[in-house]
């Protein structure tokens, strides 16, 4: 039981999509390989050579992956406010001066 759900979840993080496959008495949803989120993939990638080739402990593993999509999300918060920054700023080349109007 613990395998099932942790291969249902393995494959929900990993791919975008899914398609339900029912078929010889079985129920299960078959991963679309077009759809596979890289980021996902090499982050569990990462944490099974953590655990398995570098023999790390699950609450490193767990803490090293946390931290590296808190890095991640800032990075891309912090690329995509800049981006709307700039874009709401107006070019010197096409900036116009508004004169005053003169109290005569």
């Amino acid at each position: 039981m613990i395998l099932n759900l942790a291969i249902w979840f393995a494959i929900h993080t990993i791919f975008r999509e899914t398609v339900p496959v029912h078929s010889y008495g079985l129920s299960f949803d078959a991963p679309l390989p077009a759809s596979a989120d890289p980021w996902a993939l090499a982050l569990a990638a990462a944490a099974v050579l953590a655990i398995f080739r570098f023999k790390f402990g699950m609450l490193w593993t767990l803490a090293g992956s946390c931290a590296a999509e808190l890095f991640s999300s800032a990075s891309a918060f912090y690329d995509d406010a800049r981006l709307k920054r700039s874009s709401r700023m107006p070019s010197r080349k096409h900036a116009t001066r508004t004169s005053r109007p003169t109290g005569d």
